[in-house]
């Protein structure tokens, strides 16, 4: 869409469809144009009493009651007093020279905002699509484990079942999560004990007899050529990151069948797709790891199970810098990573909602699905090398 001139200064408005039969009107202010709001298909809202719903700077009648919706946190809420020579016919319009007094917005002049349309991202919009659930994750005490706790327990779970090998990194997280509002059940012992893996999914189970979400996390690693492997370093591989991966949703899915609900996820990789040099062991048990959520999710499927995984790349995490150094890691952060053609590492949030989406509602019709969240590193076969 092109719009006018963005030095003029005189009024203008410019109309556009946010859906159906709900419209904005958007003026410049201090020469520049305001973005529009996100609210797009997301909008639940629609007017109670008018097939068409133009709001105007220039009507004068003052709004009668605000339009409330469990989707909006601030409809509803107090806005302050409107100006005696604004008024409305419509309980949702404002006058866009009142946008910076709004206590309720961050950068008013950055957003085109009707307060009774659902808010855009990053402007108080915490969705809670997990309320009431409980979720167990492996690898919860740092990284990719460690912020999908935390995300989960943002969008109202009750409990977080939460394994890790470190005590002290458990303790930190389980505050986290308490602060949250959900309740944290932290556990402590090494995948890599089968037995503890079947216990631990036991207690979790005696603890409450369903279990949502389970998100296989955890992994071992080790920098070693496939001449240099050890028969302990390849067994310990296959236990982290393939038999308690097994075990576990085994154990997890014998529940969810019996409720005929339940998302089981997989940390696979994109190891997984090939070979990445000096890391043998891991590239095999995450292709294991891709390939066991393929068959669950064909055989769980008519039971309302649902079993993904999700691929990360390249990612800025405590075990990439244990890798490759932090002076490394620095450069990379600061200068990109050029390697990836979004020129970035991904960060622990653009995996953490790749594992709440794939655990929502909003993925109900995805399963034996590997979602690929690498910044389009996969995608780029090779460049040719003219320097």
């Amino acid at each position: 869409m092109l719009f006018p001139d963005s030095t003029k200064q005189e009024p203008a408005s410019i109309e556009v469809d946010v859906f159906v039969s709900v419209h904005l009107s958007v003026q410049p202010v201090c020469g520049n144009w305001h973005r529009l709001c996100g609210g797009g298909s997301r909008c639940r809202l629609r007017p109670p009493r008018w097939s068409r719903w133009r709001p105007c700077l220039q009507w004068k009648r003052r709004p009668n009651r605000p339009l409330r919706s469990s989707r909006s946190p601030i409809a509803g809420r107090d806005l302050g007093d409107w100006p005696s020579s604004l008024s409305s016919d419509l309980p949702v319009s404002r006058c866009f020279d009142e946008l910076p007094r709004c206590p309720l917005l961050s950068n008013p002049l950055d957003l085109c905002y009707n307060w009774a349309v659902v808010p855009v991202p990053g402007q108080g919009d915490v969705m809670r699509r997990f309320e009431g659930k409980r979720v167990f994750i492996t690898g919860a005490g740092s990284g990719f484990g460690r912020r999908t706790a935390e995300k989960f327990a943002d969008e109202g779970v009750s409990t977080v079942y939460m394994v890790d090998r470190v005590q002290s990194r458990l303790d930190l997280v389980a505050e986290e999560i308490r602060s949250r509002g959900a309740e944290p059940y932290p556990m402590c012992f090494d995948l890599a004990d089968s037995d503890q893996c079947a216990a631990s999914m036991a207690e979790a189970l005696d603890h409450h007899a369903q279990l949502d979400v389970l998100v296989c996390n955890a992994a071992h690693w080790a920098d070693e050529r496939v001449l240099d492997i050890s028969v302990e370093s390849w067994s310990r591989h296959l236990a982290v990151n393939l038999t308690a991966y097994f075990l576990l949703a085994r154990d997890a899915a014998r529940s969810m069948v019996e409720n005929r609900s339940g998302v089981i996820l997989f940390n696979a990789s994109i190891d997984a797709q090939g070979h990445s040099l000096g890391f043998t062991s891991y590239c095999v048990t995450k292709a294991g790891d891709r390939a066991l959520m393929k068959s669950m999710a064909v055989e769980l499927a008519r039971s309302g199970v649902r079993v993904n995984s999700v691929s990360p790349g390249p990612a800025d995490t405590q075990q990439s810098t244990d890798i490759v150094g932090e002076e490394l890691m620095a450069k990379w952060r600061e200068h990109g990573f050029p390697e990836v053609p979004l020129n970035r590492l991904a960060s622990v949030d653009d995996i953490a909602n790749a594992f709440l989406f794939l655990a929502s509602d909003e993925a109900s019709y995805i399963t034996g699905h590997d979602l690929v969240v690498d910044g389009g590193h996969t995608a780029d076969v090779y460049e040719i090398p003219y320097d």
